[in-house]
């Protein structure tokens, strides 16, 4: 179903601001509004929402985050002034270590008399192979529980080869038992392309498979098709006016960062989100409200040989609303490959050239040397017994350079 929507959140200082959007499709319109106030110090934050979509338009939320070592708790509250039981409560607490995470959750709607606990985790066996299980109760107004427990196993049997396989049992409120089993093979060549195909087995139901496509860059779209007859294609892209240029972005309403490298299309890693800069050397990555920093680092497994790094990773702190820009454009040193040969062809063995980092030429007369914006001249002193020195014009996309001896 195609849909637009337009969304923007303006700072009044460091603690106040203000958002819109308007979502416009061919079976809905909607307007959302809010003011929300943020203490940092404290990790808190507190709004007055209005949404036309809802019976009861007009939302009070607050939120608080605490976090200490190993350890994240998390309160979230949504009140409704002019109908109280359809308020709602929610908690979580979080433990996270290098190889194992767990987190509790609890919600609760007293006007409606449902409430809800859950749990689950995640274990890593080896770097190959994680372990994964969860479990909840929820029960309804009338006092009916239902529950759901599941485990999961993930195994990477080579470096771009992932195999997820699961079974889940679920009694549902006002329903019996159903088990699925799933099993998913993906193989991802890079970030931003998936293939997968999963099979599925459920109770009292034909085994159904699924082949699928996946593109994640700044704009998504996935292709699908199943041995049920369903079959399908979607998309979604979103742009962002930042500092005075536009971006297409992941859509994600809160705050980001803005990442200026001056090296078109540099792999980066932002929070642990592989994401690539743009024709102009710009990463614009958003997150979510929750985010209070964002860890920076260059992705050393794809990044080009002829791309030099000065410093390997980088904590910034985001500011409350809005994009933070981070101009890393000094981090990246470009350098190009060249050939010097001699008059008669013959390569210019082990010289070293007058250039910031004195590179020097291997026994064939290849240099990495940093790229150069405009064609410059330089000297070139052999290391060869009987070496005698000589001149050459480097010019970016240009690997052979001639290089004439000294008058």
């Amino acid at each position: 179903m195609p849909a637009a929507a337009l969304t923007g959140v303006y700072g009044l200082n460091e603690r106040w601001s203000v958002a819109g959007e308007v979502l416009a499709s061919a079976e809905q319109q909607r307007v959302q509004a809010s003011v929300r106030y943020t203490d940092p110090a404290f990790n808190t934050g507190f709004s007055v929402r209005y949404d036309s979509r809802l019976r009861a338009p007009v939302v009070l939320t607050g939120d608080a985050t605490y976090t200490r070592a190993e350890w994240r708790v998390g309160v979230n509250a949504a009140v409704v002034p002019t109908d109280l039981g359809a308020s709602l409560l929610r908690g979580q607490v979080s433990m996270l270590r290098p190889r194992f995470v767990t987190t509790l959750g609890l919600q609760a709607a007293p006007g409606a008399g449902e409430y809800g606990v859950s749990l689950n985790g995640t274990g890593r066996l080896s770097d190959r192979l994680s372990l994964g299980g969860e479990g909840s109760l929820r029960t309804d107004g009338t006092g009916t529980l239902g529950w759901r427990l599941g485990v999961s196993l993930n195994w990477t049997p080579w470096e771009k080869v992932s195999v997820l396989a699961g079974a889940f049992t679920a009694s549902t409120v006002g329903s019996g038992p159903q088990t699925v089993l799933a099993t998913q093979v993906s193989y991802q060549p890079s970030p931003a392309h998936t293939f997968s195909s999963l099979i599925t087995t459920q109770t009292g139901q034909t085994p159904a498979a699924s082949l699928r496509y996946d593109y994640n860059r700044n704009v998504l779209a996935s292709v699908s098709a199943a041995t049920t007859g369903d079959f399908s294609v979607a998309g979604a892209a979103t742009a962002a006016w930042v500092a005075g240029r536009a971006y297409l972005t992941q859509d994600q309403f809160g705050h980001g960062v803005l990442v200026r490298t001056g090296v078109p299309g540099l792999p980066l890693v932002i929070n642990g989100q592989s994401v690539v800069a743009d024709a102009r050397g710009d990463a614009l990555l958003m997150l979510s409200v929750a985010a209070r920093t964002v860890n920076l680092t260059p992705d050393f497994e794809r990044i080009p040989f002829t791309v030099s790094v000065v410093e390997d990773n980088r904590e910034v702190a985001l500011a409350p609303h809005g994009i933070v820009t981070v101009d890393w454009t000094s981090n990246f040193i470009q350098n190009m490959w060249v050939r010097l040969l001699r008059p008669d062809g013959t390569p210019v063995r082990y010289g070293r050239i007058d250039l910031p980092g004195g590179p020097t030429t291997d026994d064939e007369g290849w240099s990495l040397v940093p790229r150069q914006a405009t064609p410059v001249t330089v000297q070139v002193q052999p290391d060869e017994d009987g070496g005698l020195p000589c001149r050459a014009t480097l010019r970016a996309g240009q690997e052979t350079s001639r290089c004439e001896p000294l008058p």
